[in-house]
């Protein structure tokens, strides 16, 4: 009896660990459920958030200028007066100044031609109106204007501003704000390849990266910019020859400078940093000024300049890149460009044609005593052969 008693024991005491442990199971599986539950709930929660927080960037339009159209508005045309700040390589930087952010929304109208100005619409903060020389350089500004025409920035995020040395929050300097490659939902974009026009590449660019002015940003690969620019919001002279320049601020420069003070996070950079929160470019179409800004011409107006092109080549006939040399005028000996040979061997600038001498200030590792070239007008390409020095040789 006494055993009889003992299995059924056993066996209730059997039962109630596995039933502990079923009930075990039932607890996990449930808290597993209830946090899966809680986590999709939070995820929906931050999507609504986004895009709450996108609807009220887009509300944020109705602040933006409303223009008119150059249809209905008489305009002095398309095209950019560079008479008025010097051509190509002769652009003189004190007159460039003085236009940068000396205009209002009301001296443009917007038009469906393609012109050398452009609007930049930025979702709740406004808009910047830029000025685009394709005479300092012509394939950057040829493939920003594409880009225009093809409604590619519209929806792009201005994603990263770069900061000075500090990097605290309370103490950085902004210095510049940059965007065009990234959606608003924050898929990247991408674009064709452009050349490099700066003076260290090979293409004589002296529009200055101080502020206000725009250029392409890039890897350390020269030719590598695509789609991606910034604003200078800080002199910044260090760059000038290093990243190619192409236009500058005419309006909005106080739009540009709010972006710049947004709230930021760190990223991985030490200098670099990203918004906060989305900062979209909602539109970017062509604009027109008004009459009477002295800012346009109907017509093209005649730059008066040739490309110049000179390769530099050892006496096996292999391209030297980074000679640096300058071209003068023959009468005056005022230097008219200075400018380094590309990884081609190769420089190319627009200049007045003239009468010019070409001399070389250096190049590692070849002779360049005594080396002055003369080009009479008309004569626009020239080769030039550097002999290695004894140490290299």
């Amino acid at each position: 009896m006494a055993s009889k008693n003992n299995k059924t024991n056993k066996t209730t005491a059997k039962e109630w660990i596995i039933g502990i442990i079923v009930i075990a199971l039932i607890i996990a599986v449930c808290s597993t459920l209830i946090w899966v539950i809680l986590k999709n709930h939070d995820k929906h929660a931050d999507e609504q958030a986004s895009e709450q927080q996108q609807a009220q960037q887009i509300e944020g339009l109705d602040k933006l200028y409303k223009y008119p159209s150059a249809k209905d508005t008489e305009t002095e045309g398309g095209y950019y007066n560079i008479a008025n700040t010097g051509i190509g390589v002769s652009v003189d930087m004190s007159k460039v100044s003085a236009q940068i952010d000396k205009y209002e929304y009301k001296d443009f109208a917007k038009t469906d031609k393609e012109t050398d100005f452009v609007n930049i619409a930025v979702a709740g903060y406004g808009d910047i109106v830029i000025a685009l020389r394709s005479d300092i350089a012509p394939k950057t500004v040829a493939n920003f204007k594409k880009l225009v025409k093809n409604n590619f920035y519209d929806n792009t995020l201005i994603d990263k501003i770069r900061t000075s040395a500090k990097a605290e929050k309370d103490e950085f300097v902004p210095i510049s704000i940059q965007g065009g490659t990234r959606n608003a939902n924050g898929t990247s974009k991408t674009t064709d390849k452009i050349i490099g026009e700066f003076t260290q590449n090979g293409w004589a660019n002296n529009l200055q990266h101080v502020k206000g002015a725009i250029s392409m940003a890039r890897s350390a690969d020269r030719d590598s910019a695509t789609s991606e620019f910034f604003f200078v919001q800080k002199d910044n002279l260090d760059l000038n020859g290093l990243y190619a320049s192409f236009g500058y601020i005419l309006a909005g420069m106080d739009v540009a400078d709010s972006i710049a003070k947004c709230e930021t996070k760190k990223t991985g950079e030490d200098r670099l940093h990203s918004p906060s929160k989305n900062i979209v470019i909602y539109d970017m179409f062509f604009v027109e000024p008004v009459k009477n800004t002295g800012l346009a011409v109907s017509e093209k107006p005649n730059t008066d300049t040739a490309q110049y092109t000179i390769k530099f080549v050892d006496e096996a006939g292999a391209a030297i890149q980074s000679v640096r040399f300058k071209m003068t005028d023959t009468q005056s000996n005022a230097t008219v460009v200075e400018v380094y040979s590309n990884a081609a061997g190769t420089a190319t600038f627009n200049i007045a044609p003239s009468d010019y001498t070409l001399k070389v200030i250096s190049a590692k590792g070849y002779s360049v005593s005594n080396t002055a070239y003369e080009l009479a007008k008309g004569t626009t390409t020239m080769t030039v052969t550097l002999k290695k020095t004894e140490a290299q040789s």
